[in-house]
């Protein structure tokens, strides 16, 4: 059966194993092994490894071999293990976190929150409970700012995490090993 691809080749920053799920570094935009869900996923890396400095073949979008390092059924959401084995992508779940306000966009710390993470509600814990998600932001260092002052209120922050999987299992993983296909579902980079 052919396989249609779209392969960029980068320069891997670690070595890099055959078949397995890759992320990109920051800042120097090299190559690497997942090393666990908690990554953005690139894509799969081709038949071929790379040591490091030599260059990978990345498999951005399509249909691609993975080894597998665990077992799951066909249908699962697949992201890379510490190996950068294929496993079950975990769940974006709904977190929450009770925060101190601040002054207006003045930079809050909301522990747990991700840059790439959706905010789903922000409500100013004072009189009346004030919906403030329209005059949220989320910053780039995982941050919330707020275009009003809420100094001396709490505020109940929600977002959903966003589940980071590298793709679409075709086929059922049995045990640690197996090569499955994956259809890559292309990120946004």
């Amino acid at each position: 059966m052919m396989e249609y691809l779209l392969t960029k080749s980068f320069k891997a920053g670690a070595g890099v194993a055959a078949r397995r799920v890759c992320r990109i570094t920051d800042p120097d935009a090299e190559a690497v092994q997942a090393a666990g869900p908690g990554f953005l996923p690139l894509g799969i890396s081709a038949d071929l490894g790379a040591r490091t400095g030599g260059a990978v073949d990345i498999h951005l979008a399509g249909i691609a071999m993975l080894e597998a390092g665990g077992a799951f059924s066909a249908g699962t959401l697949v992201s890379g293990d510490a190996k950068g084995r294929g496993i079950r992508a975990p769940r974006g779940g709904l977190h929450q976190r009770v925060v101190d306000g601040g002054a207006a966009n003045a930079a809050l710390a909301v522990p747990g929150l991700g840059a790439s993470d959706r905010l789903v509600g922000v409500i100013e814990l004072a009189d009346g409970y004030a919906d403030r998600l329209g005059q949220a932001t989320l910053t780039d260092d995982a941050g919330l700012t707020l275009s009003v002052a809420t100094t001396g209120d709490r505020l109940l922050v929600s977002w959903q995490a966003r589940a980071h999987a590298v793709g679409i299992a075709l086929q059922a993983a049995h045990a640690p090993g197996d090569l499955i296909r994956v259809l890559i579902v292309p990120q946004q980079i």
